[in-house]
């Protein structure tokens, strides 16, 4: 549901609205938008950092339980690279000054773990603390993402924070869940029936007549 997902780049969800998608915050590095195959995403130039600034339309993401982005490197030489997204949360101030950040820390020891040559679907939960997530886990005025990398080159795409939201499973929804023996049926649900064929037996091979005596058969 869109009101499920706080969206920051991508070209399946709306977009909040961005004062300036590269503030200049390493003067060395930063994004430039590239179209692939007809899909706008931003390719990262570093090493550096790339300043992402919202501060007239911050997020309270206090409830949204993790970050999502999608990652592209032609890097070859990946010992010792790091793609880290942080979240600053400028706590209702004017500017960052006392601002605290949530850190994506993304590299090859990580899961998912930095590779050359291919998309990787980065997902974390930033609900708590945990092997990629660092920092403060305060988010409910998140004005800036600062990306830090030490890549010469990376792409990314679908940078979006969105509720993981539970979905208590019924006895109709098509899905074998709760403590369901076959689909939607059993456990809490009705007991399940079993009726008779709704298709018919499979074909016999074909086989010469003379090697052949059939008892009953099409």
């Amino acid at each position: 549901d869109p009101q499920d997902v706080i969206s920051f780049y991508s070209g399946t969800y709306d977009d909040i609205s961005i004062d300036n998608f590269d503030f200049g915050l390493c003067p060395s590095s930063g994004s430039n938008e590239e179209i692939t195959d007809g899909n706008a995403i931003q390719h990262y130039y570093g090493p550096g950092c790339q300043g992402i600034i919202f501060n007239n339309n911050r997020v309270d993401a206090s409830e949204f339980t993790n970050v999502h982005f999608d990652f592209y490197t032609n890097d070859i030489d990946l010992t010792g690279k790091v793609f880290n997204l942080k979240l600053l949360d400028w706590a209702g101030n004017i500017d960052e000054s006392t601002s605290t950040g949530l850190e994506v820390n993304f590299n090859g020891g990580t899961n998912p773990s930095m590779s050359s040559g291919l998309w990787i679907s980065v997902d974390v939960n930033i609900s708590s603390f945990g092997s990629m997530v660092d920092g403060n886990l305060t988010r409910s005025d998140i004005a800036e993402i600062h990306i830090t990398s030490n890549l010469e080159n990376a792409w990314y795409d679908n940078v979006y924070l969105y509720k993981q939201v539970f979905v208590p499973g019924t006895c109709s929804d098509g899905i074998l869940n709760q403590n369901e023996i076959e689909v939607d049926c059993g456990g809490d649900c009705e007991d399940c029936i079993v009726g008779p064929p709704m298709i018919p037996a499979p074909n016999p091979p074909a086989r010469a007549p003379e090697n052949v005596i059939s008892i009953y058969s099409d």
